[in-house]
């Protein structure tokens, strides 16, 4: 009896463990999440805070110049053939300046970039040359081309007296921060500073050592699932550059930060505003990054296919005669100057067999080329980047240019750039210290109380069998019945005789 009832408690206490860990995780999921909007909403004391004002992440900004080089054959009317050259990488702070707090759960800021040469991480310095076109030549052109003849007849004389050419020698430093360009000064002069606002080129003109907007984004603290999703960039709330609203959208983040609990069904927007556009990622696969669990979130090849595969992108496009690009390209020339700038991923990945028609040279492959950012799916933070895009010029022959009348119509890749970031690993193990802690803990919690009930179960049945076994074989000699010796008389127990 007292070894049945020891049996029945252990028995007890086995599967009260069973049933505590089971309920430890839905326990845990009305607990935890809580917990962890705590850490992650945009305010002073939360365990994001501190990285989202001063961006403590190493963050690159790697260029590849895309030189031509045939440049003879190219000014006769063949395919241009490129030449890539890279990475020149920069070192890029992100402080946050002017954060303001606000009472509808926001918090605004102006995001200072800057831009520091690192050259032990380039191929070269950069200084060095590489043959390009003439970006200014080409823009003025473009300018013109739909004003009247004798507007472009004056012109022809002008550029003539110039000495420019469609084609000279750049450093990526000149291509990107820019330089003075004599041709925009004589241009301005002529043409007048609202036709020719700045005497200096460069694609990113004006970014480096600056801010790129005021940003205004929900701090989470009163919706979780709002946190860091951008109400306003640059007092807009959604842009002005585009054809529909769809393509206007200011969706998502920066980028640096996602809700929590993300979704592989779910689709995951950025607004960057060197693309001028809101872009968006879908899962491809589960990655693992600084020995953390993350989803690999990539932009898709329809993100700028054409209006016939993807209707929303009739959007973007901003021509005249509304007529749009090949697929693979957005016209961005309503955010640089009017240029004939196109955006799009680098070796146009993805897009039309046309391109490369146009332009040799080209190799595009999604392991180098495409946008993908892994993410961590339980707390939204992104660990690993490479936000990539190209940015290449429309090209055609201008009646009033000397030098491109053999020049036939062309997109040519000018530069790629690819930001990255990777999250170090002192940094993930402190994210996972402060963030997966309660996750890591009910886990363990769960198998130990489980496991350890299974376990105790498991030595309850073994003990009651061998019980059970050892009272079979003893159960003759404890029977009443006589017990009948070799010789076949009857014998008395020992015991009985005793009692006689």
């Amino acid at each position: 009896m007292e070894v049945a009832t020891k049996l029945m408690l252990f028995a007890t206490l086995g599967c009260f463990l069973i049933g505590f860990g089971g309920v430890m995780k839905p326990i845990m999921e009305a607990i935890f999440p809580p917990i962890l909007a705590k850490q992650l909403e945009i305010k002073p004391g939360s365990f994001v805070y501190d990285t989202w004002k001063e961006v403590e992440i190493p963050v690159y900004m790697e260029f590849y110049t895309m030189g031509i080089g045939n440049p003879q054959e190219f000014l006769q009317g063949s395919p241009p053939y490129v030449v890539q050259k890279g990475p020149y990488t920069y070192r890029e702070y992100r402080p946050k300046e002017n954060v303001t707090h606000y009472d509808n759960y926001t918090v605004s800021y102006y995001q200072m970039k800057s831009y520091v040469f690192d050259e032990d991480l380039s191929v070269g310095p950069d200084s060095e040359k590489f043959m390009t076109l003439n970006l200014a030549v080409f823009t003025i052109a473009h300018w013109l081309k739909d004003l009247p003849d004798g507007i472009q007849d004056l012109w022809k004389l002008v550029h003539q007296l110039s000495g420019a050419e469609p084609l000279m020698e750049l450093s990526i430093a000149e291509l990107m921060w820019g330089y003075d360009d004599p041709y925009l000064v004589l241009a301005q002069q002529i043409l007048g500073e609202d036709r020719v606002p700045s005497t200096k080129f460069g694609l990113f003109l004006n970014v480096n050592n600056t801010d790129d907007g005021l940003w205004n984004v929900f701090t989470g603290v009163d919706d979780i699932n709002k946190v860091a999703k951008i109400d306003t960039w640059d007092g807009m709330s959604s842009l002005t550059w585009w054809n529909s609203e769809w393509a206007n959208m200011i969706n998502g983040s920066d980028g640096s930060q996602q809700h929590p609990y993300i979704k592989k069904s779910e689709l995951l927007y950025n607004f960057v505003p060197v693309a001028c556009r809101s872009g968006y990622g879908v899962f491809e696969k589960e990655t693992r990054i600084a020995d953390t669990p993350t989803w690999s979130f990539v932009a898709p090849p329809d993100m700028f296919a054409s209006p016939d595969i993807n209707p929303d992108n009739i959007g973007f496009c901003v021509s005249n005669n509304n007529t749009c690009p090949p697929g693979g390209l957005i016209d961005g020339s309503p955010c640089y100057f009017n240029a004939p700038v196109y955006l799009s991923m680098p070796h146009f990945l993805y897009g039309d067999e046309s391109l490369f028609e146009m332009c040799h040279g080209l190799s595009p492959n999604k392991e180098e080329h495409q946008i993908v950012f892994n993410v961590d799916p339980l707390s939204g933070l992104t660990f690993n980047g490479h936000l990539r895009a190209q940015m290449s010029l429309r090209v055609q022959a201008y009646d009033y240019i000397d030098g491109t009348q053999f020049i036939n119509e062309a997109y040519l890749p000018v530069v790629w750039l690819n930001e990255t970031y990777t999250i170090p690993q002192h940094e993930a193990d402190l994210y996972k210290k402060n963030i997966n802690l309660a996750t890591y803990l009910t886990l363990t919690i769960m198998c130990v109380t489980i496991f350890g009930g299974i376990g105790i179960l498991f030595g309850v049945l073994i003990s009651w069998y061998r019980n059970r076994k050892l009272s079979e074989e003893q159960l003759p000699f404890n029977s009443n019945k006589p017990h009948i010796s070799k010789s076949g008389h009857e014998e008395v127990d020992i015991y009985e005789k005793a009692t006689l």
